[in-house]
């Protein structure tokens, strides 16, 4: 639970529809939380991506991000992400 209230508290550090690059395979309730939550609450746009391409990255990062959604390892999976790379 205070997990989910850090990320929603994290969500709130953005305006009105802003828009988020969510790397792709995160929790579940994170993924809950965007879609059907803050989707609606606060305007917000999601792209869920493959952080390991690179070239797509780029294509969904536009003037209007204002975040890049990480979790790792991720839950389930135990993705992992090169925060250096990124």
């Amino acid at each position: 639970a205070s997990g989910m209230a850090a990320t929603s508290l994290a969500l709130e550090l953005l305006e009105h529809g802003a828009h988020v690059v969510v790397m792709a395979g995160v929790y579940g309730g994170t993924h809950r939380l965007f879609e059907k939550v803050r989707r609606r609450s606060m305007g917000l746009s999601f792209d869920h991506v493959d952080l390991g391409n690179e070239e797509r990255l780029r294509e969904c990062i536009t003037p209007a991000t204002a975040m890049v959604w990480v979790e790792t390892p991720s839950n389930p999976r135990l993705d992992l992400v090169d925060l250096p790379k990124l």
